[in-house]
């Protein structure tokens, strides 16, 4: 599904990374993808948000950043997704 996407460094990049010295490419989320063919639960993305995952990308101080922010990515997504859709309750795992 990501590889459809055809994503580059840039879409990566929050304000906070934009100077970033290691790429975050393979650091990403999809879940809109997945709410909007249906999926009724999602997880926060948060498998490699531990330091020992984020040091490859030089990000381990972010990791609590990180977690908070993939959470509430996550019911960000789910509230917009629900008003475009109207569809029902998605758990976040």
């Amino acid at each position: 599904m990501i590889q459809r996407e055809h994503l580059e460094e840039n879409d990566f990049r929050a304000d906070i990374l934009a100077d970033h010295y290691l790429p975050l490419k393979g650091n990403n989320d999809l879940l809109s993808l997945y709410l909007e063919s249906g999926a009724d639960f999602i997880e926060t993305n948060t498998f490699s948000g531990t330091a020992m995952a984020q040091a490859d990308h030089g990000c381990e101080g972010l990791v609590n950043n990180i977690n908070r922010k993939s959470a509430e990515l996550a019911k960000k997504a789910c509230e917009v997704v629900a008003r475009k859709t109207g569809s029902n309750i998605v758990y976040i795992l």
